[in-house]
């Protein structure tokens, strides 16, 4: 659904701004979703679709930056880096969440989760070196 929204509204006219945006989005329904009592499952499960439909935001136009940024030589490494450090994450979180959530429970596990991704982006809205990589863009033999 968010990839139909994102299709046909395109985003903003910057992609960065478009993906900051999506994962603030992420940010504060994760925190929503640790606010939410036990008896509201159902309240939940819409925050969790709507957490699915913003993650389109961030990464969708993510991977247009990539092509723009970085140059075509270098495209399949960068990606395969990206895609190896995501992976890599995976079995860390869970390794860190697991007793984390456990500890201190999973609703304030999640308030920390929403925190950390609200305030990264937040925060990486005012570092120029994300906000301007756009402007970085590789020079096309075909172009020169």
């Amino acid at each position: 659904m968010g990839g139909l929204v994102l299709s046909a509204w395109g985003g903003f006219e910057r992609r960065i701004l478009t993906s900051m945006m999506g994962i603030i989005g992420i940010g504060v329904g994760t925190l929503l979703l640790g606010l939410l009592p036990a008896n509201l499952f159902y309240v939940a499960l819409a925050g969790v679709f709507l957490l699915g439909f913003v993650q389109v935001m961030a990464n969708g136009p993510l991977q247009a930056i990539f092509q723009i940024a970085v140059d075509p030589d270098m495209q399949g490494r960068v990606r395969s880096l990206i895609g190896a450090g995501a992976t890599a994450m995976a079995p860390l979180s869970l390794l860190v969440a697991g007793p984390v959530s456990d500890w201190l429970g999973v609703r304030i596990w999640y308030l920390i989760g929403g925190g950390a991704w609200t305030i990264m982006a937040v925060a990486a809205l005012f570092a120029p070196v994300i906000m301007n990589i756009e402007e970085n863009r590789h020079r096309s033999p075909i172009a020169a």
